[in-house]
């Protein structure tokens, strides 16, 4: 019985810090994969950048969980102990899968779900199966705590997707308070080297998108009134259409634009890729320091979280694009989503 007892023990310990373990990977790993995301070095690490700093406050939550679970006196958390350990081992082999589809690059095409390339779909979907495990973990840990025990598995994750609604909401009004006062007016503006356009859509026809023709319009502006000495134009293509660099190179002409002032780039397909675009070729290979980078509102918010990340200095100016409220608020909406994953990912 003694050595019945000495064995339960020895097991217990050696779960206790393989479970302990596993959770650290998952979020080491997880710095790891954002930074590789962002084609930086582990070595421009920044603990307080917003998303860095939420994925330790999960990781502290759950970590302080496991503690009081595993400290408790009853231990009847070890009834339960191959759910403990698959979680967070699930979550990793998770999380490497999105790593090496993320680093493949599958090119599926010109296929496309819900609006964006099948092969970028398929990437987010799998670290957001990622997220969903983490929380559901956390919650997991959490009600084993609180002495839950019925359906807790299915709990959890119905958790998961309570806490992730939580943080798209979280999202929405962090984007309205926080970009208070970021954002210029022409007046409010500094001189800059460069006006940054992003790219949007372009329509049928090679015809730009209201939110491209307002982009191409506030650049020009800009440029009139002597703010900006160049206009960088960016955005890729869809196949069979002409890239949104070069349909908004074709409107700019008419705004009475030196056109020997206007660059393009035509390759990007992202605001991240653009963001990266603008550390690498802008700032770093032509020398161009002093950036205001333009777009919709709704959508410089996430851009200048994409910045604080590259640790990317930069002034902010809206477009003139009106939209009707409900527009407004998918957009909004939308924006959250892509804040959430990148706080996350960095994807």
């Amino acid at each position: 019985m003694a050595k019945k007892n000495r064995n339960i023990i020895n097991n217990k310990k050696y779960l206790i810090t393989t479970v302990y373990l596993l959770v650290i990977i998952n979020l080491l790993f997880l710095y790891i994969v954002k930074y590789n995301n962002q084609k930086l070095s582990l070595f421009e690490f920044h603990f307080f950048n917003f998303g860095n700093f939420l994925d330790f406050l999960f990781t502290i939550i759950t970590f302080a969980g496991l503690t009081v679970l595993f400290i408790r006196k009853d231990a009847g958390w070890y009834k339960r102990r191959i759910s403990i350990f698959v979680f967070p081992l699930v979550s990793v082999i998770v999380l490497i899968t999105a790593f090496i589809l993320a680093k493949a690059q599958i090119n599926f095409g010109s296929s496309y779900f819900m609006q964006q390339p099948l092969n970028k779909f398929v990437i987010a979907a799998v670290f957001f199966l990622f997220a969903i495990l983490q929380i559901s973990y956390l919650s997991y840990v959490w009600m084993l705590l609180m002495g839950r025990s019925e359906l807790l598995i299915i709990r959890s994750f119905v958790n998961a997707f309570v806490i992730l609604v939580g943080l798209v909401g979280f999202a929405f009004f962090y984007s309205v308070f926080n970009m208070q006062g970021r954002i210029k007016t022409d007046q409010s503006l500094e001189k800059a080297d460069v006006a940054v356009v992003f790219g949007s859509a372009v329509w049928s026809d090679n015809r730009p998108s209201p939110s491209l023709a307002k982009r191409v319009e506030k650049a020009a502006t800009l440029y009139n009134l002597g703010i900006v000495k160049k206009i960088q134009l960016t955005g890729g293509n869809a196949p069979g259409e002409l890239s949104e660099a070069e349909v908004g190179y074709k409107i700019i002409a008419k705004y009475h634009v030196n056109m020997k002032d206007v660059l393009m780039e035509k390759k990007t397909s992202s605001t991240i890729e653009q963001v990266q675009f603008i550390e690498q070729n802008v700032v770093k290979k032509e020398q161009m320091r002093k950036l205001i980078l333009i777009s919709d509102v709704f959508h410089l918010n996430r851009i200048h979280e994409i910045c604080n990340f590259h640790n990317l200095d930069a002034q902010l100016a809206a477009s003139d694009l009106a939209l009707s409220w409900e527009k407004n608020i998918y957009y909004k909406l939308r924006e959250s989503v892509g804040l959430i994953f990148f706080w996350f990912f960095a994807i």
